[in-house]
């Protein structure tokens, strides 16, 4: 638990350090005259992405091949007390289409709730400072230009001329926005990895456990990194801040974890205690099978066909074809 909340914490803080040094070390070439290439930054988008697909691979491995065949043994080892017609129908897999539903359900509700709040707070002080800067330049007249200024993106308001240097106010537009968004992706993120972490808890065997503890592991590694460098890249004016965030992030699957303890021990003392736990790793697998199918896989499949990304999905697969094969023996 503490060795995935620092692994998260040192992964997503990296990029963020990485790319003040960049800053500095390209302020200093730019100076001397001399500029780097994309080079280096393509490299690490590929390798983030192979890493990414094979986790992808692990979790698909883990969920058809471990979590689906458990949790049907433990509801079907100890449901002869239920009726028959429960007897026979398929709890396991109306259980992780729960998992899959009620995870669906909570990021589009996420989603509406900080839409709303974008919505109302960001634009609301994005315009009451558009009218405040412009009433004190012109003397309260607002021309159209100025509030087609405000839909700017973030790039706008960054944009260097070797004429002039950017002006950088305390509480930009721009940085309204940033802080807002982040906040909002923040907090999508943090709850979705509670999610993850409550998977992790709620193994009964320490094959489940370590199977799924590794293939968490490895999504959150990789995803903390790619979280590091958009937070980097969007956190300049916002660096203490940022921090703050990876902290949150990172202190969310750890939670989970403890919470999917809790509840797998307080199960455990119940009569039907077997049945509710072979219920909830359903609805964990279901959880896992969201993530599976609706981001890692979409996300990393749908722009080209890639080799290396089919070559690491199919690695991920196969390692854990590997370790559920070697377990059985």
């Amino acid at each position: 638990m503490f060795c995935l909340f620092f692994l998260v914490l040192v992964c997503g803080g990296l990029p963020i350090w990485l790319f003040s040094c960049f800053r500095s070390v390209k302020a200093n070439h730019t100076a001397t005259g001399k500029y780097c290439t994309g080079r280096s930054s393509l490299d690490v988008k590929q390798l983030l992405c192979a890493l990414n697909s094979f986790a992808g691979g692990v979790f698909l491995g883990t969920c058809m091949l471990d979590l689906l065949p458990e949790a049907r043994e433990a509801i079907l080892k100890n449901i002869d007390a239920w009726p028959n017609f429960l007897q026979e129908y398929p709890l396991t897999e109306l259980a992780v289409i729960l998992g899959i539903v009620l995870l669906l359900i909570v990021e589009l509700g996420i989603g509406e709730c900080t839409g709303k709040i974008l919505d109302n707070s960001d634009e609301s002080k994005l315009a009451d400072h558009v009218t405040c800067r412009q009433g004190c330049d012109t003397g309260g007249e607002l021309h159209e230009d100025v509030i087609s200024s405000a839909s700017l993106d973030v790039e706008d308001f960054t944009t260097e001329s070797p004429l002039m240097e950017p002006v950088y106010e305390t509480e930009t537009p721009s940085t309204i926005r940033i802080s807002f968004r982040i906040i909002a992706l923040i907090l999508a993120l943090s709850f979705h990895s509670l999610f993850d972490g409550l998977a992790i808890g709620l193994q009964t065997s320490l094959t489940s456990f370590a199977s799924v503890f590794f293939a968490i592991s490895m999504h959150k590694t990789v995803f903390a990194f790619s979280l590091g460098i958009r937070l980097a890249e969007a956190g300049e004016k916002l660096v203490t801040h940022v921090y703050v965030y990876v902290l949150c992030f990172a202190a969310a699957s750890p939670l989970g974890i403890a919470i999917g303890l809790l509840v797998e021990y307080l199960a455990t003392g119940l009569p039907g205690g077997p049945i509710i736990s072979g219920l909830l790793q359903s609805l964990a697998t279901g959880t896992l099978m969201y993530v599976t199918f609706f981001e890692i896989l979409p996300e990393e499949f749908r722009s080209r066909f890639s080799f290396f990304r089919i070559l690491s999905l199919v690695v991920g697969i196969g390692l854990i074809a590997f370790l559920v094969a070697s377990v059985s023996e």
